[in-house]
């Protein structure tokens, strides 16, 4: 497959003033900070207040630079992944990324840093997203950078499953400066991921026995008696069946190989994965403007081009005898397959960003532009002209060769383009001081504008749509510390906070925002946090406006027939959808032992009304709901499902999520060692903490009570814990566990994740096809692991690095294993079977996979003013 031509440019300008270090970067392990001997330089200055809307904020988790290699992560891209159990959330968005206090506005901008650039993370609660955004339930990951850095990092990575097929490459080159919190980066990766075909997978043919094939076949027109005396006298033998031959049409020709028809694998022509290339840049600039003011800006572009088959088309054709192309006395019947069907995918995402930000006294503001131009187009080969040609040849059209190349493959085409423009601000201060601490407060608004244009053409009708909206938000929040910590007898440090939002949405209305809650600290260890919020949203313009396109031969079971059938699925936007209420209330208690040490819970109970989702797997209850958008021939068998975004009436859900986290560095005490020195005492410290063997535990579990949704007003409810599905993997899973183990220790380390799910079930006792179905289908629990492990070339067996010309330095090996046990979903029905569609590949065909990457890392130390190296002593 050729890629089309990809130019993505990333220039991410980043001007930061330098501001007092922030309370959540004070616990970093200076022990630990000198990764590939790059040193910090950490200047004390007088104490002055720090006007970050972050700073007295307490984080859920922090990670330091030990643990940050402990995860083995490579990139800050795949530091989230590492941490995505400690930074989840119920939200539908991204967390809010910033680094060193400030909002990033993408994770393109800085997904390709590398891991070694961050001294410290901090996973901080979902409430302090109000200080960003008028979202109340997004995470908000605070990357704390190294003041000096300066690095170019290649990497090279393959993988491959163990059974075959889905074959991955990505070739990719970071450059990254860091210096005294001006830097600039650039990035360019190049991936490709080979195509996974269902013949490769251990799936039921259901052409088994099927006379279809590439090329034809002859028959009777009943399918089994004699086709014509003739051909049988030439063959020697009665003939019921011929294939039509290569080459010539004539009765001998189709006599050589009678009662042997050809016969295809129409799996080969299909696949559960596509064949994709994907090219991205980036590019970043951040630099302060002085003492109080900074300059960011960045270019990123992601351009992909994938090519999916989607399995053959078959035609069954009557030729009439007097037809000119017929040597045959009586009329036949042609069974053909043609094709291969291809869905092909061409998008293109471009993203400019500008910002400022600035600080003055108790002040810091900020001012973000944003421009984003998607573009995408898809072209779906389709059986569109059967009776077209059915017509030409019972008309004897001599120009139609039945046994020839046949224009049965339509195409449906979309195009889609979208641009945005985006504009927000927001103000951060402290409001007035009082005796328990500080009122602070932020007031931000929020311009947009968007258009889109999109053409779709199917059944040959053309069609273009055109959609702008304009939408404007001012949201405000206020801290008003209620109680401070004081004497023995304080009942410790408790604030409220307030928050509300308004945004006018052309074409949509006036939706409005508002929240309140409680943060209570009864001591230092404890803290208790309660929060309701109610919020109003619109349905994206694209869910209303993408172009509608039919994606042919996608497979469903229809549970009203108890068949599985491949279906054609009409996607695209949705004009008629509604905005959304959700109200959350959410009571959070966390407990910290120590930095090492944490444990964290939070009830969740989320009403949702006129709920907007993509539309859900076709099950029992959505069928039941939905029926107008399920389109059935004259025999009954679904041939077209409208599967375009919805509204539903309503959606209920509660869980409660636990998790603890601990991690140890086991350094031996030497405390008496080295103090006439103190160089010696660092440099043994630091030999040391090389050396030391270092282990974390994480450990989530989510108890989910009430997931219950109403389709339609005048509906059911559909209990998602107890037999009702809206997927294809059943309902939801009333236990989920999510737990990862990290290490390292001198030159080597690795991680293991864990996650599990309880079964679930999709019921079938409303439905006249139970027993075709086989009664209820039940999905086991499901437990799935992966495995990291990586070995540093560039340090020595005691954890010291070699030397700086020496070709292993900063060179690292690393090995996943993805689903190490090969665990995939076993669905069976009353009678122990697997329905046709749930098999385990079917389910998941990747399974196993083995991904091994290289990765070379080059360094340079920074140097001082007069253009040596610096080393020796940090000044701390």
């Amino acid at each position: 497959m050729k890629l089309s031509p990809i130019t993505h440019i990333a220039l991410g300008v980043t001007l930061m003033a330098v501001t007092p270090t922030f309370a959540a970067a004070q616990d970093i392990d200076s022990e630990l900070s000198d990764i590939f001997e790059i040193q910090d330089d950490v200047i004390a200055t007088g104490e002055r207040i720090n006007p970050s809307p972050i700073a007295n904020i307490v984080p859920d988790i922090s990670f330091n630079a030990g643990d940050i290699l402990a995860l083995g992560a490579t990139d800050i891209g795949e530091l989230i992944d590492a941490i995505n159990a400690e930074a989840g959330t119920d939200s539908s968005e991204p967390p809010i990324i910033l680094l060193d206090g400030r909002p990033v506005a993408s994770r393109r901008d800085i997904r390709k840093f590398p891991s070694e650039a961050v001294r410290q993370v901090n996973v901080l609660p979902p409430e302090a997203s109000l200080k960003f955004s008028s979202n109340p339930d997004r995470r908000v990951l605070n990357f704390v950078l190294r003041r000096r850095f300066n690095a170019i990092t290649t990497g090279f990575k393959a993988g491959t499953t163990t059974e075959g097929g889905g074959d991955s490459y990505e070739i990719g080159a970071n450059y990254l400066k860091i210096r005294n919190s001006a830097r600039i980066s650039l990035n360019a990766t190049l991936s490709r991921d080979t195509a996974l075909k269902e013949a490769q997978r251990d799936i039921i043919n259901r052409d088994e026995g099927s006379l279809f094939a590439l090329g034809g076949n002859i028959t009777a027109l009943d399918g089994s008696s004699e086709i014509d005396p003739s051909l049988s006298a030439l063959a020697g033998r009665i003939v019921t069946i011929t294939a039509v031959p290569e080459t010539g049409f004539g009765l001998a020709d189709f006599a050589a190989a009678t009662n042997n028809p050809r016969i295809t694998d129409r799996q080969i022509f299909r696949d559960l994965a596509p064949d994709q290339d994907t090219l991205s840049l980036n590019a970043g600039y951040f630099k302060p403007i002085g003492e109080h003011l900074s300059f960011n800006a960045s270019l990123n572009t992601d351009l992909s081009d994938s090519d999916s088959l989607r399995g053959l088309t078959s035609t069954r054709l009557t030729l009439p005898a007097t037809n000119p192309f017929s040597p045959f006395a009586d009329d036949i019947e042609l069974r053909r397959y043609d094709g291969p069907l291809h869905r092909q995918t061409r998008k293109s995402d471009v993203e400019a960003n500008l910002a400022l930000f600035g600080d003055y006294a108790t002040w810091r503001w900020s001012l973000e532009g944003q421009y984003n131009n998607v573009s995408e187009k898809r072209d779906i080969d389709r059986n569109l002209l059967t009776d077209d040609i059915q017509s030409r040849l019972t008309q004897g059209n001599s120009a139609l060769n039945p046994f020839g190349t046949l224009d049965l493959i339509a195409l449906s085409e979309s195009d889609r383009q979208q641009d945005s423009w985006n504009l927000k601000g927001r103000v951060h201060s402290r409001l007035k001081s009082l005796a328990s601490g500080p009122i602070t407060g932020s007031i931000g608004f929020e311009l947009e504008t968007i258009d889109l244009i999109s053409n779709a053409a199917f059944e040959g009708v053309r069609s273009e749509t055109e959609f702008s909206r304009a939408a404007q938000e001012v949201s405000i929040e206020v801290d008003v510390p209620l109680t401070g910590a004081g004497g023995r007898r304080s009942s410790g440090r408790s604030s409220v906070r307030f928050n509300s939002a308004v945004k006018s949405v052309e074409g949509v209305g006036t939706l409005t925002s508002y929240g309140t809650g409680l943060t209570w600290n009864p001591t230092q260890k404890w803290r208790l946090q309660a929060g309701l919020d109610i919020k109003e949203t619109a349905p994206s313009l694209s869910r209303i406006g993408d172009p509608i396109l039919i994606d042919p031969s996608v497979r469903v079971t229809d549970f009203a027939t108890g068949d599985a059938v491949l279906i054609e699925s009409l996607t695209g936007g949705n004009p008629g959808l509604e905005a959304e209420k959700r109200r959350q209330l959410q009571l959070t208690a966390s407990y910290r032992h120590s930095r090492d040490f944490r444990v964290t819970s939070r009830y969740r109970a989320r009403k949702t009304k006129n709920d907007i989702s993509s539309f859900p797997f076709l099950t029992p209850q959505v069928a039941e709901s939905f029926p107008d958008r399920l389109i059935r021939d004259e025999t009954g068998t679904l041939i077209r499902l409208d599967a375009r975004p919805l509204n539903s009436f309503r959606a209920d859900e509660q869980n409660i999520r636990t998790g603890l986290n601990w991690s140890k560095t086991f350094t031996p005490d030497n405390s008496n060692a080295g103090r006439s020195n103190e160089r010696q005492s660092r440099r043994g410290r630091r030999s040391r903490n090389r050396a030391a063997p270092r282990l974390g535990l994480s450990l989530y579990h989510t108890w989910n009570l009430q997931d219950e949704v109403q389709l339609t007003e005048d509906g059911p409810v559909f209990d998602l814990l107890n037999g009702a599905a809206l997927r294809r993997l059943g309902g939801e899973s009333k236990h989920e566990l999510e737990a990862r183990i990290s290490f390292k220790r001198k030159n080597y380390g690795g991680r293991l994740a864990i996650e599990h799910e309880s079964g679930s079930q999709i019921s079938t006792d409303s439905l006249s096809s139970r027993q075709t179905l086989g009664g209820d289908l039940t999905f086991d629990r499901l437990t799935t692991t992966d495995l990291r492990l990586y070995y540093d070339l560039g340090r020595r067996p005691n954890g010291r690095p070699v030397a700086r010309d020496n070709w292993r330095n900063g060179l690292r090996l690393t090995l996943d294993v993805n689903n190490l046990t090969d665990a995939k979903q076993t669905v069976t029905n009353t009678n122990g079977l697997t329905p046709f569609g749930y098999e385990r590949d079917a389910l998941d065909p990747n399974g196993r996979t083995i991904i091994v990457s290289l990765r070379k890392f080059f360094s340079s130390r920074p140097q001082g003013r007069n253009g040596r190296q610096r080393g020796g002593q940090r000044r701390d």
